[in-house]
């Protein structure tokens, strides 16, 4: 079996299955109890948050675990737009957004908000000219994704981070694609909230953490125990929390960024070197070593996956979100 769908989601290492069984035998406690072990969980939650915080460059208290990115998507857009401390109504995006923030953003329209859908360019790239022209003074938040999670393209966001600060915007970027195979220093890039899955780098799935920087008010995302701050109440998923924190920090300590980007480059070159009809799509621009997307002309998608599958070779023809929709992306 030949696996090519990454982007999709990610075998968890070993270390990370390790991980799982062992809490669940050892610290299975809740770490919101008192006494002893569930303290002992909390110490391991703690260190947790502490490890991811630090490969960002940011602060633990800014780290809140979520189910993944689109609870992370969906918290943080909603967040910033229904905060009482708020009182603009505009959000501007893009159009090529994941569809937990496309249908996070068409539900704020529902409810009386104004959504600015930026287009990429041929390229898949937003023009930051189009974004200082969008932006007005009802505008309270930015949200473009860092790496396309279909055809890879990496987007301008520190740029991006830049410009909303001059306007006193906030800026917020889905990076769950981003995670893998780039280097995130949030300080560096600016960003002000961003949103991550552990099983895009091979932690497990169901488990994802927001950043949010520490001087944003938003409105909690669920309501009742004071877990996460008061933030997001609920048990915490202890297992996995660790089991993310434990991948994270192997995938950043091993980057395969260069060995990947070796086998796409061969990918694509054999690509186009035996199927003249077949087009890299925006093969120039600055693309995730980890995702290529490839367009033949005169053939269906569906069709290609499926041949490929009964070769034992897994790809996608879009994002996994939306495998169900008949509507080409």
């Amino acid at each position: 079996m030949i696996y090519l769908d990454n982007a999709a989601t990610t075998k968890p290492y070993k270390e990370v299955v390790d991980i799982l069984k062992t809490v669940n035998e050892s610290f299975w406690a809740n770490p919101s109890s008192t006494h002893s072990l569930g303290q002992k969980v909390l110490n391991e939650i703690d260190s947790a948050r502490d490890d991811i915080a630090k490969i960002l460059n940011v602060k633990s208290k800014e780290i809140y675990f979520t189910s993944g990115g689109t609870e992370s998507d969906n918290w943080l857009i909603r967040g910033v737009a229904t905060s009482k401390n708020n009182t603009k109504k505009t959000i501007i995006t893009s159009s090529i957004e994941h569809h937990a923030v496309l249908e996070t953003c068409k539900y704020l329209e529902s409810i009386g908000y104004k959504v600015i859908y930026l287009k990429p360019n041929k390229d898949g790239l937003i023009s930051l000219d189009d974004l200082r022209n969008a932006i007005c003074d009802d505008v309270c938040l930015v949200t473009i994704m860092y790496v396309n999670n279909e055809v890879g393209v990496i987007q301008p966001i520190e740029q991006i981070a830049s410009i909303c600060h001059e306007n006193n915007i906030l800026c917020h970027s889905d990076m769950v694609q981003a995670i893998p195979y780039l280097d995130i220093d949030i300080k560096k890039l600016g960003i002000d909230m961003i949103s991550v899955s552990g099983h895009k780098f091979h932690g497990p799935k169901g488990i994802g953490f927001s950043y949010i920087k520490d001087s944003i008010k938003l409105t909690n995302l669920l309501f009742g125990g004071e877990q996460e701050r008061n933030k997001r109440a609920g048990t915490l998923n202890t297992d996995s929390i660790l089991g993310m924190a434990a991948a994270l920090k192997i995938t950043k300590e091993n980057n395969h960024a260069t060995q990947v980007k070796d086998v796409k480059d061969y990918f694509e070159a054999q690509i186009k070197n035996n199927f003249p009809f077949a087009q890299i799509n925006c093969e120039k621009a600055n693309r995730s070593v980890g995702i290529s997307n490839v367009y033949f002309d005169g053939y269906s998608g569906p069709s290609i996956v499926m041949f490929l599958d009964m070769n034992k070779i897994c790809v996608s023809s879009g994002s996994a979100c939306t495998s169900g929709s008949e509507q080409p992306s």
